[in-house]
């Protein structure tokens, strides 16, 4: 079981850095950095089989692929993230730690900006605006890597006439 795994390398490498500390303090970071490198490497294996799984269920599917990369980055920003902010806790720098936290969680709202803006253009194409009863604009203007949108929305409120204007 790789959790047993996972579970011992932990709990050895703690071992080792209480003994390390002991004599030499500055090689307690090295064996942690080690040890964490280990674990992360056990755990990206299981992580890369849950990938080819969701990405063969998305090609075999009507899932749009570029979705489910998304996602796949988002998740690998916050893994690795929360990686990098371990061990800067773990070396006392929790001032930095908790940039980097920010910037990872930044990046994540960035990296999701086309889902969000795939969700609104979804909900302005289904709420029903006449119940508003007035006028509404809604514009964004979308550029990333991988994913490039412009679209703008004129809702003129009435007998449900919505206008779309690209």
């Amino acid at each position: 079981m790789d959790i047993v795994k996972l579970i011992g390398i932990g709990l050895i490498s703690l071992v080792i850095i209480i003994i390390v500390k002991q004599y030499k303090p500055e090689f307690a970071l090295y064996v942690s950095l080690a040890a964490s490198i280990l674990i992360l490497t056990l755990v990206f294996e299981k992580l890369f089989s849950v990938i080819n799984l969701l990405t063969n269920i998305a090609n075999k599917t009507a899932i749009n692929t570029t979705f489910i990369a998304l996602l796949i980055k988002i998740t690998g920003i916050a893994i690795l993230t929360e990686f990098a902010v371990s061990i800067c806790k773990d070396c006392g720098e929790s001032a930095i730690a908790s940039k980097m936290d920010i910037g990872g969680k930044i990046m994540i709202v960035t990296v999701s900006i086309p889902i969000i803006s795939s969700l609104l253009e979804t909900v302005v194409k289904v709420l029903p605006w006449d119940i508003w009863g007035r006028s509404c604009f809604v514009s964004f203007k979308l550029k990333g890597d991988t994913y490039e949108k412009s679209f703008n929305y004129n809702v003129i409120i009435g007998i449900n006439n919505i206008h779309k204007s690209t």
